[in-house]
């Protein structure tokens, strides 16, 4: 009753979006599966790109049921990638079901990772594997529309020495240059410009070039200590410590996430919770906020 009363408040614009986002994701396991069925006769065209072009995503057990379904949309991208490589921490890689593992077939390739990283075994292994491809991570519990990739590869040739993303923050500073708590930020904001003091989310997933992060990115020693359950904190200051922008690209759509796959989140810890604040907080004494700033 109080989601609904929330709901009824909102303008009727996003009420609308709303019920359009609701008959999305009822719809979104059909559209995936007829689009699967289909992919012989829907083309793909390779990126043109002189590097690899690779698309990185982690899961675990509570999310293997709709993981297939997520890794068809990314291997039936109309850009298609060199390769998707999905990471498993490997105790629980036995467990993987079988409509996945015969994705290996269609181009997946499946690594086990000896570590238990959490949220970094998205990327992490990835970028240790090779630092110099082109990695573009995603999340597991989201259908990706076709057109996704093409639309970040879009912005990664616009500006090539950029971090590409499909949703960010705005961050906030006080009057004394601090960073405002998180809490405060203009959430999935709008700008777009290299120039803006955008905080990445991988929901909609990230394009990261080659040396566009900090050389302490990998470090699991301190990513760990400093922000274990938010790797888009740990991400962004890697960025900026690099002096690396960050520009967004695409429209503010609601990514589509399977019903179901987020009874098992760390949303309510990190976004809900102080979690994130607790994070940016250890990350502001470890490296300081003016690398956060904007750049014009």
């Amino acid at each position: 009753m109080h989601k609904l009363a929330r709901s009824l408040r909102k303008p009727w614009r996003h009420r609308w979006r709303s019920i359009v986002h609701g008959f999305e994701r009822i719809l979104a396991p059909v559209l995936t599966q007829g689009q699967w069925l289909l992919r012989r006769w829907l083309p793909q065209r390779p990126s043109g790109l002189s590097r690899p072009l690779r698309i990185t995503l982690t899961s675990h057990p509570p999310r293997y049921g709709t993981l297939a379904l997520t890794l068809k949309s990314l291997l039936n991208q109309s850009v298609r990638a060199d390769e998707v490589v999905l990471w498993v921490y490997a105790p629980q890689a036995e467990a993987l079901p079988p409509e996945v593992t015969r994705l290996q077939r269609e181009g997946l390739r499946i690594e086990r990772c000896p570590h238990d990283w959490r949220v970094y075994t998205k990327f992490i292994p990835a970028l240790i594997s090779d630092p110099q491809a082109i990695w573009v991570t995603a999340d597991d519990d989201i259908r990706y529309p076709r057109d996704w990739l093409a639309t970040l590869l879009a912005g990664h040739r616009a500006a090539p020495g950029a971090i590409v993303c499909r949703r960010a923050h705005l961050m906030e500073f006080d009057a004394d240059g601090g960073l405002r708590p998180y809490g405060c930020w203009p959430k999935q904001t709008e700008r777009s410009a290299a120039s803006e003091p955008l905080f990445l989310t991988g929901v909609g997933g990230v394009l990261y070039p080659p040396g566009t992060l900090h050389e302490q990115t990998t470090d699991a020693a301190r990513f760990l200590a400093l922000s274990p359950n938010a790797d888009d904190i740990w991400l962004n200051w890697m960025a900026r410590l690099r002096g690396t922008p960050i520009c967004r690209v695409g429209d503010d759509h609601e990514p589509v996430a399977w019903f179901g796959s987020r009874r098992v989140s760390l949303f309510r810890l990190n976004a809900r919770g102080t979690n994130n604040d607790d994070c940016v907080e250890r990350m502001v004494q470890a490296y300081g906020s003016d690398c956060l700033r904007e750049r014009r």
